[in-house]
């Protein structure tokens, strides 16, 4: 079973796996509003990461030093970060 038919089972919110394989990112949204986690499944900080240009401006990372953060993204970044745009 993949893991975003998992997690969306025990998640009543969105859930986004995309990225690269050795650098996966996990995106979690809270219930009810427009929170989200983000976690670097390679235990690497976010600021670590390669972002494409467009990533700058549309999110928001609360820590970036760490490899877990509460998050925003502009409806332009889920777009983007969506698996049918990204590839997962």
């Amino acid at each position: 079973m993949p893991a975003c038919a998992v997690l969306s089972a025990i998640s009543p919110a969105q859930v986004i796996v995309t990225g690269t394989l050795d650098r996966r990112l996990l995106l979690l949204q809270n219930t009810g509003g427009d929170r989200w986690m983000a976690a670097d499944l390679s235990g690497q900080p976010h600021q670590t990461r390669t972002w494409p240009a467009w990533a700058s401006p549309a999110i928001h990372l609360n820590a970036p030093e760490s490899w877990l953060s509460t998050a925003t993204f502009s409806p332009e970044a889920l777009g983007q970060l969506s698996p049918r745009n990204f590839g997962v």
